[in-house]
């Protein structure tokens, strides 16, 4: 599994700290921010983070 992030490298090495307590240690692999056309041709399923919902509540 790869993660593409561009978060602060504080914040990685708490996500791989955490990566590491679970034991998934080997199967995870963080990656650098870069653009994901280069990245799109290997991928199987793509998770694309969002801070708010485009539908609305009701």
């Amino acid at each position: 599994m790869v993660f593409v992030s561009s978060l602060a490298e504080s914040q990685i090495s708490s996500v791989q700290q955490k990566i590491r307590d679970t034991g998934l240690a080997e199967m995870v692999k963080i990656l650098p921010f870069q653009p994901l056309a280069e990245i799109y041709p290997v991928i199987d399923i793509m998770v694309p983070p969002s801070r708010v919902e485009g539908f609305g509540s009701g």
